[in-house]
């Protein structure tokens, strides 16, 4: 990565894709902060310059591990602001695809999300990898709750292979 992303950032890309399981996040930090104390890359980037997105952990369980996580990942990456953050997967590690317990805790991540949008720590926040039945239940969930206290998904970043 300390070869890669001055590469990249060279031939013009602005954005950094990484997550929480990719265990990156805190080399990426240190290469970005490099990047930005150089002045000869492109006459001096700074962090508005970089679209930063990282994905919490499919290990997260918990409101408050949400919570834990993005401080985390906010000083490993070197920043007080993430321009998107998405929950990774829509299951949770050592649970049953179809679980109830994947619903609710889904909902639980998504509120401490939300509130950390809200807190401005995110700029935009979604999903990666949700299903259509997926995000069908996060419009049922904002009918259950009333409009005015639920942010649906903004994203939905996929995996695609064209051929």
């Amino acid at each position: 990565m300390r070869d890669a992303i001055p590469a990249a950032l060279r031939a013009g890309y602005r954005m950094i894709d990484t997550a929480q399981c990719y265990r990156n996040e805190q080399t990426i930090g240190e290469v970005l902060q490099e990047i930005f104390q150089d002045t000869s890359l492109e006459g001096g980037l700074n962090r508005q310059d970089i679209f930063l997105v990282s994905k919490l952990h499919p290990a997260c369980k918990s409101y408050e591990d949400v919570k834990t996580r993005v401080k985390k990942t906010l000083e490993d990456l070197r920043t007080d602001y993430l321009d998107l953050f998405l929950i990774h997967w829509p299951g949770t590690s050592k649970l049953h695809a179809q679980s109830e317990e994947n619903k609710r805790l889904r909902f639980e991540k998504w509120k401490a999300i939300q509130e950390l949008y809200q807190d401005g720590i995110f700029k935009a926040i979604g999903v990666s990898n949700f299903t259509k039945s997926h995000l069908e239940e996060f419009s049922q969930y904002q009918q259950e709750v009333g409009l005015d206290g639920f942010i649906m998904p903004m994203v939905n970043q996929i995996e695609i292979h064209p051929a």
